[in-house]
C-alpha cells in the first residue's frame, strides 16, 4: 500500500483542487462551442483577470491526465520492473513525472497571450451562436480563449500523450499479474484484488469527467449549444472528487476504518487496561 501513497495523494490533491477552484474560486458560465464565458466566483471578486482564471481551471483539469498516468506507472514500476528500487530508476521516474506535469502546465500558457480583441470576440459570438442574447457579451469579465483550433489541438495532444502512457503501463502490469506463477495463489489473488480496486478508484471518477468531456468536444464541431446541458456538464465535472472519495472509502478498508474512528461512527474497541507488574528479586 505504501508504494501507491504518493500517486494516490497527487490524484486526490488534483481532484480536490479542481473541484474547489471551479465551484468556489471561478464558478464559470461557459459557452463551450466557442470556449468563452464569464466568472462569478471568489477569484472574480478579488479582481483576478478572467484569462488567468481560465488558465488555472483548464490546467487543473488537464492535470488529471498525468496524475492518472503516474498512478499506473507506479503499479508498473513496483510489480513488473525488477530494478524499481535502484537509484537510476528513481531518477528516471522523477524526470518522467516532472516532464509530464511541466508539459501540462505549459501547454495552455501561450493561449493566455493570444486572447482575441473585444470586436473579434463579438464577431465570433454572433457568427457561431446567433441565437444567444448579446447581453452576455456585456457581462463583466467575459473572455474567449484565443484561437479555437489551436486550443483544441493543444488539449487533444496533451490528453492523448498521457492516455498512451496509461495504456503502456496498464497492459504489461495486468499481464504480469495474470500470468505470474512464482508467487503463491493467495498473494496473486491479493495483488489482483488490490489492482482491480485501484483501477476502479481511478477510472470511475475519470469516466465521470470523460462523458461530459465528450459532449464538450462534440460542441466544437456541431456548435449545438444547450444551456441546460452545459450547466449539467459543469456540475458533473465537479463531482469527480466527491465520487473518488466515496469509492476510496468503499473499497479500501483502512481508509474506511480511519474515517469511522475520526467521525466516531460505530463501536470502538475498548482499550485493554495496562497492568503494571513489579519484579521482586
Amino acid at each position: 500500500m505504501k508504494n501507491v501513497k504518493l500517486p494516490m495523494l497527487m490524484l486526490h490533491l488534483v481532484c480536490a483542487s479542481f473541484d474547489l477552484i471551479v465551484t468556489i474560486g471561478i464558478v464559470p458560465v461557459v459557452q463551450f462551442p466557442i470556449l468563452a464565458g464569464y466568472p462569478l466566483g471568489f477569484l472574480y471578486t478579488l479582481g483576478v483577470p478572467s484569462y488567468v482564471q481560465s488558465y488555472i481551471a483548464v490546467t487543473f483539469l488537464l492535470m488529471l491526465a498525468p496524475s492518472v498516468a503516474m498512478f499506473f506507472e507506479s503499479r508498473y514500476n513496483f510489480i513488473v520492473r525488477k530494478d524499481s528500487e535502484t537509484e537510476s530508476r528513481k531518477i528516471k521516474r522523477a524526470v518522467h513525472h516532472f516532464v509530464n506535469y511541466l508539459l501540462t502546465i505549459l501547454v495552455f500558457a501561450p493561449t493566455v497571450f493570444d486572447m482575441p480583441s473585444v470586436s473579434e470576440t463579438r464577431r465570433i459570438f454572433m457568427e457561431k451562436l446567433p441565437c444567444l442574447p448579446t447581453e452576455i457579451l456585456d457581462r463583466p469579465g467575459y473572455t474567449m480563449l484565443g484561437n479555437l483550433s489551436i486550443v483544441r489541438i493543444k488539449i487533444s495532444v496533451d490528453i492523448a500523450f498521457c492516455f498512451i502512457q496509461v495504456i503502456a503501463f496498464f497492459y504489461p502490469t495486468w499481464s504480469h499479474i495474470s500470468s505470474t506463477k512464482s508467487l503463491s495463489r493467495r498473494t496473486t489473488q491479493l495483488q489482483r484484488s488490490f489492482f482491480k480496486a485501484l483501477l476502479l478508484q481511478v477510472m470511475v471518477p475519470f469516466i465521470i469527467v470523460l462523458i461530459p468531456g465528450c459532449y464538450i468536444i462534440s460542441t466544437f464541431f456541431t456548435y449545438n449549444f444547450d444551456i441546460l446541458l452545459c450547466n449539467m456538464v459543469m456540475v458533473a465535472m465537479t463531482l469527480h472528487g466527491f465520487l473518488s472519495t466515496i469509492i476510496m472509502l468503499t473499497i479500501h478498508k483502512p481508509y474506511r476504518t480511519a474515517t469511522k474512528e475520526l467521525l466516531r461512527i460505530g463501536r470502538q474497541k475498548p482499550s485493554l487496561p495496562v497492568r503494571k507488574v513489579l519484579s521482586i528479586n
